[in-house]
């Protein structure tokens, strides 16, 4: 989940997964920027980043998701299966043009 938002500056997100970082009794206590995983280590890409672009740095980065942002606001998550879908749209899209030409 973002954190920031509401007029600030996205500066990290926080997982369920970070949540087992503590115990739960210390959770009332405990700051959300103590356990978050912050911006500078999650991967960010601008709204228009080529996919190619996205695609090799969620490679690189070893990363399942890419936050996109916007001056300093979050726009999107994009998730593999983002990705997988587009290129299948993209070759059923082809696919259809090739029958459409062919006929």
């Amino acid at each position: 989940y973002p954190v920031g938002g509401n007029g600030e500056a996205l500066v990290g997100m926080i997982s369920t997964q970070d949540l087992t970082k503590i115990r739960s009794t210390l959770w009332e206590h405990t700051p959300v920027t103590e356990i978050m995983t912050p911006l500078e280590q999650l991967l960010v890409v601008a709204p228009d980043a080529a996919i190619a672009e996205l695609t090799e740095a969620m490679r690189g980065h070893g990363s399942m998701r890419a936050l996109v942002v916007s001056g300093g606001s979050l726009v999107g998550i994009i998730a593999p299966s983002d990705v997988g879908r587009l290129v299948t749209s993209i070759e059923l899209s082809i696919q259809r043009d090739g029958e459409t030409s062919t006929s």
